[in-house]
């Protein structure tokens, strides 16, 4: 039986991952250079360590603990940056880290009149404020359900 700690402390510096500037990117397996718009490609769309996402499609067992992972950094990120969000029922809380793992972080902090309303108390004017914007439009029965959320807690 082989061993598989072995194998894939093998395959990591063969397979290599590819970081630009710190942060991770999809490349091009046939050259090494990261896909950004306008790139043409000439091998497969790769990330991570070798995954050829056209080749081999991450399973949905392989993307849930990735999910798991970001929702937890995203929910992390909202509680530091918004520490009044730690005194919210649970449902709230976790409506605003769904929007922010839909936005980033960055993107759910611009809603400032949204989160002053939510922070004060005022749910109702919170989520008719929501219902406002292009964000809530854009998404369907997302906007609708976390609205309701911020709402009916």
């Amino acid at each position: 039986m082989t061993d598989l700690v072995k194998l894939v402390a093998d395959l990591q510096p063969e397979e290599g991952f590819k970081v630009i500037n710190g942060r991770p990117v999809l490349y091009d397996d046939a050259n090494g250079h990261p896909i950004v718009p306008g790139y043409t490609l000439v091998g497969h769309p790769t990330a991570g360590y070798g995954f050829a996402l056209d080749v081999s499609p991450l399973t949905q067992a392989e993307s849930l603990p990735i999910l798991a992972s970001r929702a937890a950094a995203v929910d992390a990120k909202i509680q530091a940056d918004l520490p009044w969000v730690k005194n919210l029922d649970e449902p709230r809380q976790r409506a605003l880290s769904d929007m922010a793992y839909n936005l980033g972080a960055h993107g759910l902090e611009s809603f400032a009149t949204f989160l002053g309303l939510v922070e004060s108390g005022a749910y109702d004017a919170a989520a008719d404020d929501l219902e406002t914007t292009a964000w809530y439009k854009e998404v369907g029965s997302r906007g609708i359900r976390l609205a309701g959320v911020i709402r009916n807690g």
